[in-house]
C-alpha cells in the first residue's frame, strides 16, 4: 500500500490510492535550479511523456500526472519586492504565456517556459522582460560590456554575445586584413576579438553613454587610439547581443 523513497536527500512516503484518486495540482514537487542547464535538464526529463497542456509558468506534469515546479533560484530574488518595476515585468512576462492570443498552447508552451528560464539566469534578464528597456537598464548592460573589454578576459567578453552573432565594423577589415567587414558566429568572433586584443595590448574603453531602443541599444564610448565609437546592438530573447553594427569617428571629427 505504501512505498518509501528519497529524492535529493528528501524522504517521501507514497500511498497507493487506487485509480479513483488521481494526482492534481493540489500537490506538486518544486525543483530549485541554480543554472539554466539544470532548468533544461529537469524540464526535459520530467516533462517527457507528460501532458503538454499542463505546462505553464514553470509547472509541468510528468507521465504519471504528478505536478512539478521547475524554478530558477533567482526567481525568489526577482519577486522579493512585488512593487518594483522589474518584478511586475517578470510577472507580466510569465502570465503572458497563457494569453488567448498566444500560438497553439500545446505546441509552444514548453519552449516559451524554457525561454523565460533563460531570461532569469542571464545577468541582464530584467532588461529583456520588456521590449523597450529603460535608460538605467541600457546603462547597466553597456557598463558590463565595457568592464568585460577592459578586463581583457576573452570568455567574459564573448559571454555577452549569442552563438549566431553577426558583427559589422570598419575595424574588421583592418584587424583581419580582409575586405569583408563582417564576422558571423561566435567562433569567428572569438578569432577577431583575440586578434584585436593582441593588436591593441593596452586596449581600454571609456564609457560615454547608452541609449535604449526596441530590443536594442546603442553604446557610445571612446575606443582604441581615442576613436569615438557607437555600436548598435540588437538583443535576442536570451538577453545576449545577436547583431552589432559599429561606427567610428576620428578624434578630430566634428560630433
Amino acid at each position: 500500500m505504501t512505498v518509501a523513497f528519497e529524492l535529493d536527500g528528501q524522504s517521501f512516503t507514497a500511498l497507493n490510492g487506487g485509480p479513483l484518486f488521481k494526482f492534481n495540482e493540489a500537490v506538486s514537487i518544486q525543483v530549485n535550479c541554480a543554472t539554466q542547464e539544470e532548468v533544461d535538464y529537469y524540464w526535459d526529463k520530467l516533462s517527457a511523456g507528460g501532458d503538454l497542456t499542463a505546462q505553464v509558468c514553470g509547472w509541468l506534469k510528468d507521465r504519471y500526472g504528478l505536478s512539478w515546479q521547475i524554478v530558477p533560484c533567482l526567481v525568489d530574488e526577482l519577486f522579493k519586492d512585488e512593487k518594483t518595476a522589474g518584478a511586475q515585468r517578470a510577472m507580466e512576462a510569465m502570465l503572458g504565456m497563457k494569453s488567448s492570443t498566444s500560438p497553439p498552447f500545446a505546441e509552444h508552451t514548453a519552449e516559451r517556459i524554457k525561454r523565460i528560464g533563460s531570461l532569469f539566469f542571464h545577468q541582464r534578464c530584467s532588461a529583456q522582460l520588456q521590449t523597450h528597456m529603460t535608460d538605467d537598464e541600457a546603462t547597466k548592460i553597456a557598463n558590463e560590456w565595457i568592464d568585460a573589454w577592459n578586463s581583457h578576459d576573452l570568455d567574459r567578453i564573448l559571454s555577452h554575445y549569442s552563438d549566431d552573432v553577426e558583427l559589422t565594423s570598419p575595424l574588421v577589415s583592418r584587424v583581419l586584413g580582409d575586405g569583408q567587414g563582417t564576422v558571423t558566429g561566435k567562433p569567428a568572433l572569438r578569432a577577431y576579438f583575440l586578434r584585436a586584443l593582441e593588436t591593441f595590448p593596452d586596449l581600454r574603453f571609456d564609457f560615454w553613454g547608452a541609449y535604449p531602443g526596441h530590443e536594442s541599444l546603442v553604446v557610445h564610448y571612446e575606443s582604441v587610439r581615442k576613436l569615438r565609437a557607437a555600436e548598435l546592438m540588437k538583443i535576442d530573447g536570451s538577453g545576449r547581443v545577436s547583431e552589432v553594427i559599429a561606427h567610428y569617428a576620428s578624434p578630430t571629427a566634428v560630433a
